[in-house]
């Protein structure tokens, strides 16, 4: 065999030796400071970090920009029509893809998450609070006592209090609820999947629109997760990484 085939064969080698870690089936992706929230669009992954960085990163966990935008205390993130819409702790910022700044919303108290609600944008506060923006106005819908989290599918809002989550109408009426034996800290919603933390047990419950059990994963100090295109990413804080679990 000759040197060049040699070469050759040794170029394959390690190519598949250094892509084995973005093309198996779990893998994980360094180099952020404390990953809070993210969400997935067109092949872009953004995440929301607790340094005041949002990072753009492809779908494989390659970083492709680490100090895409900077905000003072960033929590939590998401692709709304073509824009990215960014809360902190009591703003929301409309960018229109990939950086330009269009609107800044002010709220009185403190955004606990934001999310997707048709063509609005829903808002979660401390005090339990549901807001709906619209066109950039603000409209309260009701409270939802000790709600920690929310995700939404269509007219259908979900909410996180303590070891349940329920679904709800638009009119607050209960549709369907879900309790635990664990605490829940953060759910998403997306691709008609429920993805579901829990850091105290180490896992990610992916759940069906009617909150039945689909999958369950563990990861160590899952902080956030969300489920697209058969991609799960996974946020962990307090390692200072994304997991990343192909399905």
């Amino acid at each position: 065999m000759s040197k060049k085939e040699y070469a050759c064969i040794a170029g394959i080698v390690i190519f598949i030796v250094i892509t084995s870690f973005k093309f198996g089936n779990d893998y994980s992706v360094y180099g952020l400071k404390k990953p809070l929230s993210l969400s997935y669009s067109n092949g872009i992954l953004y995440v929301a970090q607790k340094d005041g960085y949002i990072s753009m990163l492809d779908k494989y966990g390659h970083i492709l920009e680490l100090e895409f935008l900077n905000l003072n205390d960033p929590s939590s993130i998401l692709t709304y029509q073509n824009m990215i819409v960014v809360s902190t702790k009591d703003n929301l910022f409309f960018y229109q893809r990939p950086s330009k700044l269009l609107k800044v919303v002010k709220f009185s108290g403190k955004i606990r998450q934001i999310a997707n609600f048709g063509n609005d944008i829903l808002v979660l506060l401390d005090t339990g609070d549901i807001l709906k923006v619209q066109n950039y106005k603000v409209k309260f819908l009701f409270n939802i006592k000790g709600a920690s989290s929310i995700a939404t599918n269509n007219n259908e809002i979900f909410a996180v209090v303590g070891h349940s989550i329920k679904s709800y109408n638009i009119n607050k009426q209960v549709l369907t609820s879900k309790d635990f034996s664990v605490p829940i800290d953060y759910i998403s919603f997306n691709n008609g999947y429920l993805s579901v933390t829990s850091q105290q047990v180490n896992r990610v419950f992916i759940l069906n629109k009617d909150l039945m059990l689909v999958k369950s994963f563990k990861f160590e100090k899952p902080t956030f997760a969300y489920y697209s295109n058969q991609k799960l990413f996974v946020c962990s804080s307090d390692l200072d990484k994304i997991y990343i679990r192909n399905n």
